[in-house]
């Protein structure tokens, strides 16, 4: 009967002192502490050596984080214009705007204005390049 086993074996386990002999295949209680402090002590170098690892893979993260941000930097410096220009031939892109909303049946009659508004745009363009590779030309000589 199990029930009567477990009530043996409750009975032995509160009759045994700590010096007495061990039942077969059951380790003493001394052995059973010296391997609990073994375990324990275990448990301790593991935890040392995890809180180590952490601390060194946070080292190499907050470094990581750090360069990238400096490597982010400096591709934004090179191709990305911070100041946005203000907006350009804003006299002609009116007119031809106004030119398309009087003429909604004859759109072709705005051919002129709309050939003014895209040569103000290619010098504008030609400019920005002009102002970018002479920047470029500082930057490389040392003067920005």
């Amino acid at each position: 009967d199990p029930l009567r086993l477990a009530e043996k074996r409750q009975v032995n386990l509160s009759s045994e002192g700590e010096d007495s002999a061990p039942s077969a295949g059951r380790p003493s209680r001394t052995a059973w502490a010296d391997s609990t402090q073994q375990l324990d002590q275990l448990q301790r170098d593991y935890e040392s050596r995890l809180a180590k690892l952490e601390e060194r893979s946070q080292a190499r993260f907050q470094s990581a984080a750090g360069q990238f941000s400096a490597a982010v930097n400096r591709v934004e410096s090179k191709f990305i214009d911070r100041e946005a220009p203000p907006p350009c031939c804003q006299a002609e892109k009116e007119a031809v705007r106004q030119c398309y909303a009087a003429n909604v049946r004859y759109p072709l009659r705005c051919s002129q204005m709309v050939a003014a508004f895209e040569q103000c745009v290619t010098e504008q363009r030609r400019a920005f390049v002009i102002r970018q590779r002479k920047s470029e030309t500082a930057k490389e000589a040392g003067y920005m």
